[in-house]
Order: C-alpha cells, then structure tokens, then sequence
C-alpha cells in the first residue's frame, strides 16, 4: 500500500509540474526542469544546454518546445557529430564517412564481432548464418582499409562472468579464478581474415 501511494504521489507531482510547465519552451522550459529536478535556484546544466538548445543563438532557441527540444537531445546523442581534428569513439556501424590516420579497434572479440548470435545456431538459420558472416566481412573489410597509416586491433581473453553474459560475449570457457566465476572470451574468428593473427 505504501508503494501505491508512493507512485500516486509522483504521479501528482509529475501532473502539477506538467500544468505548470505549458506553454513553457527553449530555455525558459530547461530552467523550470532544472528547478524541479534540483531546486529553485539551479542552473540548467551545461550538458543539457548543449544537447537540447539550437547552436544558433537564444533568439532561435526560445521558441523550441518540448518535442523539438527532446528529438534534438535525441539525435545528438545518438548521432554524434565528429569532427577531424580530434579522436573519436565512435562504434563499428559509425565509422562511414571517416578517415581516420590511425585506427584502433578495440575488444574484437567473439559477440562483439560477430555477435554472440553468430554462434548460436538454435537463434538463426544457417542462411542467416552466411548473410551474416556476408555482412560481418564486408564491414570489416572496410574497416581495415579505413586507416591512412596505421590499423591497431585489440582483444581481451578474459572478464567477470556475469559482465560477459551482460554485454553478451561469446563464452568459450568458464572457470574459477580466486573464487570468482570468469569467462574466457576470444578474438574475434574474422581477425585471420583480416591478415591479423589472434
């Protein structure tokens, strides 16, 4: 009954903010969240600033309601803007448009690339299976010719067994290891392909 209670009360709350809030949009709305969320006399923070608020100017910015403001958020971090002059971390899939000097590929192991489903053969077909070793190698391929100077790969051999099922690694063995279950993971099967050896 008390977690029933808890929920309705948020729920209130949630509704008395929503009410207050209407109408409200660009900066103005980010400070009335931020008060919400921190106190009265907080400021928007800076990361919110940057994600949610139009780079060209307060005026443009002002206008933005909570829909505009939430998809900008959204994109910006799902789709980071890269700039040359820098390193960038940026996942396999993210690498299309760039052309790095040196190009490090870190933990290729097995389920990071391919996928841990690669191995299972109870979850995809055998068709699957070659559309996905096609696709897998294409990518790769492209990756190792990516770099001007130099490519860097690498892996790890083993982690905690329950951050290996977490990030859902190929598991080749299971083992004790100071009274800790560990995994033991390997390089991925496409780095003999690539003309590196594990």
């Amino acid at each position: 009954m008390i977690a029933l209670e808890r929920v309705l009360d948020c729920k209130r709350e949630a509704d008395s903010f929503l009410k207050k809030a209407s109408g409200m949009k660009g900066i103005e709305l980010l400070e009335a969240i931020a008060a919400e969320v921190y106190g009265p006399d907080a400021k928007v923070p800076e990361l919110m600033d940057r994600l949610c608020l139009d780079n060209r100017g307060a005026d443009n910015a002002s206008s933005d309601d909570a829909t505009v403001l939430y998809a900008r958020m959204r994109k910006r971090m799902t789709e980071p803007a890269l700039t040359t002059d820098a390193i960038n971390i940026v996942r396999y899939d993210q690498l299309m448009g760039l052309s790095p000097e040196l190009l490090v590929l870190c933990g290729y192991v097995n389920g990071f690339f391919p996928s841990r489903n690669f191995f299972d053969l109870t979850a995809i077909t055998a068709e699957q299976e070659t559309k996905m070793r096609a696709t897998d190698l294409k990518r790769a391929y492209i990756m190792i010719s990516k770099p001007s100077r130099q490519l860097i790969v690498t892996t790890f051999g083993k982690l905690d067994l329950e951050d290996a099922e977490r990030i859902k690694l190929q598991i080749a063995r299971i083992y004790l290891e100071d009274g800790k279950r560990m995994a033991q993971v390997e390089p991925s099967i496409y780095l003999v392909q690539m003309g590196r050896e594990p």
